[in-house]
């Protein structure tokens, strides 16, 4: 009986010393990423890329729907 108490007690005394810790903790401050000219112009090129092959998908799903293996470009 003794032992449940015991842990009990040890339990409440580390969610005490835990709150207080991270209460006490300060964030650090960061900075919001930004995008060089060269980045964005890397994102835009894959963006267009991305639009492409989407208007392909459905060319592809029919090529594969009818198990043409050879035509999928």
């Amino acid at each position: 009986m003794m032992m449940r108490s015991y842990r009990s007690i040890l339990t409440v005394i580390l969610a005490m010393v835990m709150t207080f810790l991270v209460s006490c903790g300060s964030p650090s401050a960061t900075t919001a990423p930004t995008y060089t000219p060269e980045k964005i112009a890397q994102i835009q090129t894959s963006a267009t890329r991305v639009l492409e092959l989407r208007e392909k998908m459905p060319v592809l799903e029919a090529n594969i729907q009818d198990e043409n293996w050879v035509d999928i470009s």
